[in-house]
């Protein structure tokens, strides 16, 4: 059980550690993780700091998935409010 704790301790406070900027959705992200690291866990009892490794990646790895993922949100969001603002001048335009 001690083990369990220390490895995701460990985990946990290097994923924090490797954010270059910790805000609400970075905070949100990491509680999310956890609960999902703790269900691991249970699931997992006996991982060591080099089992969250092999399954999770490195906290750099990690991090660069969630920058991956946040960039191509944004992207997503952007493009969308492109053509949610070219359409109706687009419209404008044509008559």
């Amino acid at each position: 059980m001690k083990l369990m704790i220390t490895a995701k301790s460990q985990y946990l406070h290097k994923l924090r550690k490797c954010f270059p900027t910790f805000g609400s959705c970075e905070k949100l992200y990491l509680i999310h993780f956890k609960k999902f690291l703790e269900d691991y866990l249970i699931d997992f009892p006996e991982s060591t700091y080099g089992d969250l490794i092999r399954e999770f990646g490195t906290p750099e790895e990690f991090i660069d998935d969630y920058f991956r993922l946040i960039k191509r949100d944004f992207h997503k969001k952007k493009t969308l409010l492109r053509h949610k603002l070219l359409n109706p001048f687009t419209f404008l335009f044509l008559y």
